[in-house]
Order: structure tokens, then sequence, then C-alpha cells
């Protein structure tokens, strides 16, 4: 999957994670949902093969859909208020490395996004 601005493997303007932009891993992860969503649709008709399963109270599911929901949305959305205040400033680590603050976020951000909804 090629991104905008991509020649060969090659991003112009790279991404916080290792150079790759958050659009690519974005990309990717819209796809895996898509054919995952086609896998569950495929499940849905297939047949009743949950018949004997009671289910659970809509509540019981609810609270964890909404702690994941608060945790999953915290990263993302500093990202992009960093974006519109235009902050990306650097910070040194004690090893003498130097770190692009707005890298950081998008890599919290791509973290946040790949690893919650799992």
């Amino acid at each position: 999957m090629l991104g905008h601005g991509v020649e060969r493997g090659e991003w112009e303007e790279g991404g916080g994670f290792f150079g790759v932009p958050l659009e690519n891993y974005l990309g990717w992860f819209f796809t895996v949902y898509l054919f995952l969503q086609m896998f569950a649709l495929f499940l849905r008709h297939r047949g009743d093969a949950g018949a004997d399963v009671t289910p659970l109270p809509k509540a019981y599911y609810f609270r964890a859909i909404a702690m994941y929901a608060a945790v999953a949305v915290k990263y993302p959305t500093v990202y992009v208020a960093g974006l519109l205040r235009g902050d990306s400033g650097s910070v040194t680590d004690a090893a003498g490395h130097t770190w692009w603050t707005g890298d950081i976020s998008e890599t919290a951000t791509l973290m946040s996004i790949v690893t919650m909804p799992s």
C-alpha cells in the first residue's frame, strides 16, 4: 500500500515513527478493519451457532467500551491539538539524543490507535 508522496517506499516528509507517516498506518488499520468487518458479516449470516448462550446486559459491555474510548482518544486529541497550534519543539534525553516532540506525540497516537481497539 503506497501513500501520498511515496516513491519506492520512501516518504518525502517522513513521519514520527521511524520515518513512516501516520497516514500509512491509518491506511493499513482501515484495510484490516474492512476485512474483519466482512468476516464478522459472514459469521453473522452463517447461522445460529450461539443459540444456547445467554446474553449479558448492555451495561456490562458499555463500561469496557467507555474506558477504552477514554484512553484511546487521549493521544490522538493531544496530537491534533499540537498540529493545530504548531507545537513541535525538541527535547534532549539523558544520553544526549534529540527528539522532536511532534514525533513523540505522533508515535503515542499510533500506539494508541493500534493497541487500544485490539
